[in-house]
């Protein structure tokens, strides 16, 4: 991302935030977004892979089903985006082979799949279980940068005063914590 996206990113301090292309490849993120996607980030490690890419965590790794407390929604509305980048850009080479390999190592993808479900998901609520500090109900808005094509940021607030404020203040501190020791 050019320097001031990630400026942009580095200033929200009281929100997780990450910037995807079109693949749902995390190219930039902010430390509290790291560390929420925590898992998807240490699967990427553990793959070589250049940055996490939330479609492969979602279908490839089983500790998705325990981090998403939503799974089955949360995948199916993961698929339905994907068919749309693939209509918006049915000659990507790169997003075709991210569909072909969803659909021959994850049978959940492929019957999804064949649902042919379109969404275009912009802002909601999205659930999770975090290993470190336990469940998270967050708030996201994601928006297109507008001055670069294709990319896409997302933004996780929490609601006040709730037990899932309480633990996304303990994911900063771990966030923090694990930054000074080098592991995020």
């Amino acid at each position: 991302v050019r320097p001031s996206v990630q400026r942009l990113l580095d200033s929200m301090v009281g929100a997780a935030a990450y910037v995807r292309n079109h693949r749902l490849d995390v190219i930039a993120s902010n430390e509290l977004g790291r560390a929420l996607y925590s898992p998807a980030f240490a699967q990427a490690e553990r793959e070589g892979w250049a940055q996490p890419n939330l479609f492969r965590f979602t279908f490839l790794d089983e500790s998705s089903r325990e981090f998403y407390r939503e799974w089955d929604r949360l995948a199916s509305d993961c698929v339905a985006m994907l068919r749309i980048e693939v209509g918006r850009s049915p000659h990507d080479r790169a997003l075709g082979a991210l569909v072909g390999d969803l659909s021959i190592n994850s049978s959940d993808f492929a019957a999804m799949w064949a649902s042919h479900r379109v969404v275009a998901l912009k802002a909601g609520i999205k659930q999770y279980h975090h290993p470190q500090v336990g469940d998270l109900d967050l708030t996201y808005d994601s928006v297109e940068l507008a001055a670069d094509p294709g990319l896409r940021m997302s933004v996780f607030t929490v609601e006040p005063a709730t037990v899932s404020a309480d633990n996304f203040a303990l994911l900063a501190t771990w966030a923090a914590t694990t930054r000074r020791e080098g592991q995020l």
